[in-house]
């Protein structure tokens, strides 16, 4: 679901309303205190969307934290658009390959209390 909102500081509100409207609606109690953890997959390239949520964490460390896994170039070039001779060499040592997401899976993200 894609929130869009004329006023982006009011987001935090926003959010924690639908958060814990879907809890009430899957009968799951809402922590009273909690804290946001967003791997994103995005980078700069991906446009002022992206730009504005690294901005927003910044400026609500307290309500959580952005994890920013970049998937490199890859959305840039994407495999579909290579020649299927190209493809396996590519995959193996080029932009497709810088993303880390084989070893950032094994990687666990600190959760803040």
């Amino acid at each position: 679901m894609r929130c869009v909102l004329s006023d982006p500081h009011s987001l935090s509100d926003t959010l924690v309303r639908l958060l814990k409207s879907r809890a009430t609606k899957k009968n799951v109690t809402f922590p009273a205190n909690f804290s946001l953890v967003v791997v994103s997959l995005n980078n700069d390239l991906d446009g002022e969307d992206f730009k504005n949520e690294r901005e927003w964490f910044k400026s609500h460390a307290s309500l959580g934290k952005l994890v920013n896994w970049p998937l490199g170039l890859a959305g840039i070039v994407p495999p579909h658009d290579v020649p299927k001779k190209e493809r396996e060499k590519m995959a193996n040592g080029s932009v497709w390959k810088i993303d880390k997401i084989p070893e950032r899976g094994k990687e666990k993200v600190p959760i803040p209390c």
